[in-house]
């Protein structure tokens, strides 16, 4: 009987044990920015730019004149009509946190262009386009933000 209860008390210890691994990579500053960058895809793929820019930083700047968050929000809606909804997919994250409140992330970002786009620029960009992007990140009061992007490889798949 003792026997018994010692094994179950190895299996509960084992369990919480396992239950705190899982949850601790679960709620890792990796995995939160990973869902950050998955949940902007799934907002563009929706071609919801209120729900996309709710990712980004209030102090959001970039080299290619976004220097605010309307400028983007304007850009985005532009580019939004470029992309075949549904066809956008984040591939190869890699996130490096090296201070606790400040990320950066690089991914492949993979597209087809939508069948809207006119034919001259189809056949320019083929209809594929994988670009590689790094996005900057800061921990805010609600989670981590994008604060800057930038384009590091632009490719026609």
């Amino acid at each position: 009987m003792r026997r018994r209860w010692v094994v179950l008390a190895v299996i509960a210890v084992a369990a919480v044990a396992a239950w705190y691994v899982v949850a601790s990579v679960l709620n890792s500053d990796e995995a939160k920015i990973k869902r950050v960058i998955r949940g902007g895809a799934k907002a563009l793929n929706e071609q919801n730019v209120m729900l996309f820019m709710a990712f980004i930083s209030k102090d959001y700047r970039d080299g290619y004149g976004n220097a605010n968050r309307e400028i983007l929000r304007q850009n985005v809606t532009a580019m939004i009509k470029l992309v075949k909804p549904g066809s956008l997919k984040v591939t190869s994250i890699n996130v490096d946190v090296p201070e606790a409140d400040r990320a950066t992330a690089t991914f492949f970002a993979h597209g087809e262009i939508a069948p809207s786009v006119p034919a001259e620029v189809q056949l320019l960009s083929q209809t594929h386009a994988a670009q590689r992007l790094r996005l900057t990140f800061r921990r805010e009061q609600d989670g981590w933000r994008v604060t800057s992007a930038r384009l590091l490889e632009s490719t026609m798949d």
